[in-house]
């Protein structure tokens, strides 16, 4: 009787070493799986390089489109502006200012530009300068807004670049004059720097 519980005592013994070793080889065997594991790395290599083919692809784009544009072109005066400049300013006839809409700063230039914005200022006087690199005092000249002196209106003028052709930048100022005797002569000042080409 003891030796039966003995032997059935090593049989269960067996049969849970055995029962143990099973999953024992399985996760022994779990490692040989790794070749499958790098195939997917390769496959996450692949989207890599396919990423990176993308962005190429992207940056050779972009570069043909920078090569298509003029790089003479600068910036240039926003178009809708130009049609109507003073939309943005409704209900400031309380307010002085002039709003500058062309030319705009760094635009490249060429015989004649165009001035063009929107003011509330006295008598609806537009002065403009232009000015050397070196702030000499070049040519100047004045506009009339549509309305003024508690009303808004726009401007425009044509400003002729003979006396600055020779030059690589100019510098136009727009303003209103101080017809008042304190104070400073100039009103609403507005500057912007012009490419001669």
């Amino acid at each position: 009787m003891a030796r039966t519980r003995m032997l059935t005592a090593g049989a269960a013994a067996a049969l849970l070493l055995a029962a143990c070793a099973g999953p024992a080889q399985d996760q022994q065997q779990e490692p040989q799986a790794e070749p499958e594991a790098t195939g997917s790395e390769e496959a996450g290599a692949d989207a890599d390089a396919s990423s990176e083919d993308a962005d190429e692809a992207t940056d050779t784009d972009e570069a043909t489109d920078t090569d298509t544009r003029d790089a003479s072109e600068g910036p240039m005066p926003d178009p809708e502006r130009l049609e109507d400049p003073c939309a943005p300013h409704e209900g400031r006839d309380m307010d002085s200012f002039i709003d500058l809409v062309a030319p705009v700063q760094e635009q490249v230039v060429s015989g004649e530009m165009e001035l063009v914005g929107c003011a509330n200022v006295f008598e609806a006087t537009v002065v403009w300068h232009l000015l050397d690199g070196d702030g000499r005092l070049l040519d100047e000249g004045f506009t009339t807004a549509t309305c003024g002196s508690g009303c808004v209106g726009e401007f425009s003028d044509v400003v002729p670049l003979e006396e600055v052709a020779d030059e690589p930048v100019a510098y136009l100022q727009v303003f209103s004059p101080n017809m008042a005797d304190e104070g400073p002569e100039r009103l609403e000042e507005v500057e912007v720097m012009v490419v001669i080409e």
